[in-house]
């Protein structure tokens, strides 16, 4: 028996089924435009993978601030049609079991606590970079989510010019500045790849990156 775990982003939606200690059968898919498609593209996902395992469940990793009271995503991401719907209610109605959310940094940091970096320590902070900016923050080995849900969202700090540390310091912003000097478009991992090769205008936007 397993459990199904998805990570929402902005760009992919990623998965793979935990199984005797170990992840297993991964995969992931290109974040959907609309809810419906979404919740299709879930529904295929679990359905090929009962071919081979027995789901017990299902956890979803998951960009906004977590209502797990409610089963509700609040606030605001790179994937806007997962907030202020029956999140929870929704998902386990389309696959048909028990589902649970957190906030994606807030998985991050749990997960090394729990058998990562930080496992020997008690007080953590993790930062995420990826479409945006998340964190989380643990004390004394629990997670703190904060009086409003808000706890680690690092990302919606103001840094430069009214702009927030998601709309500087992400790969993606990266990518972004560094298409726009060179009149081409690159991903992230291109500019990172050119970076390691040695190419200046790459360098100097990592290092750019690495100073946010």
């Amino acid at each position: 028996m397993g459990i199904i775990a998805f990570d929402i982003g902005g760009s992919a939606v990623k998965y793979g089924v935990y199984e005797a200690d170990e992840l297993q059968a991964k995969g992931k898919f290109i974040t959907p435009k609309d809810w419906e498609t979404m919740l299709t593209q879930l529904e295929g996902v679990c359905a090929q993978m009962r071919v081979d395992f027995t789901l017990t469940g299902a956890a979803f990793s998951v960009p906004g601030a977590v209502d797990q009271s409610r089963g509700r995503i609040d606030g605001i991401s790179a994937v806007p049609y997962i907030h202020e719907v029956a999140f929870e209610q929704i998902l386990q109605t389309r696959l048909g079991m028990p589902i649970s959310l957190e906030n994606d940094a807030n998985c991050a940091a749990l997960a090394e606590v729990w058998l990562g970096a930080a496992k020997d320590n008690q007080n953590v902070l993790v930062v995420v970079a990826g479409s945006g900016i998340g964190g989380g923050v643990i004390i004394d080995r629990q997670l703190q989510r904060g009086a409003h849900l808000y706890g680690g969202e690092f990302g919606i700090m103001v840094l430069d010019r009214g702009k927030t540390f998601s709309e500087l310091g992400t790969p993606v912003a990266m990518a972004r500045r560094y298409s726009i000097a060179m009149g081409k478009t690159y991903s992230g991992e291109e500019v990172f790849a050119l970076a390691e090769a040695g190419e200046e205008s790459a360098k100097a936007e990592v290092e750019n990156f690495i100073t946010f």
